[in-house]
């Protein structure tokens, strides 16, 4: 009866591991896309937040005089 369970568990862990390498594909290959087709689309928004923040600070620095 307790080999059954080790198969059983085996089996899992296996079926697991498949199931987080096909996961771990699918992801790399949607970042790749993303980054193929969106790059300029990201570094714009990258600076876009970046600009917000510095001029976030200085109102709040203008509000503190």
């Amino acid at each position: 009866m307790k080999w059954i369970l080790r198969i059983m568990v085996i089996t899992a862990i296996v079926l697991l591991a498949l199931e987080i390498n096909r996961l771990n594909d699918a992801l790399t290959s949607c970042l790749a896309d993303v980054e193929g087709r969106c790059g300029n689309v990201i570094d714009y928004a990258i600076s876009l937040e970046n600009e917000n923040a510095k001029i976030s600070r200085q109102l709040k620095e203008c509000q503190e005089e």
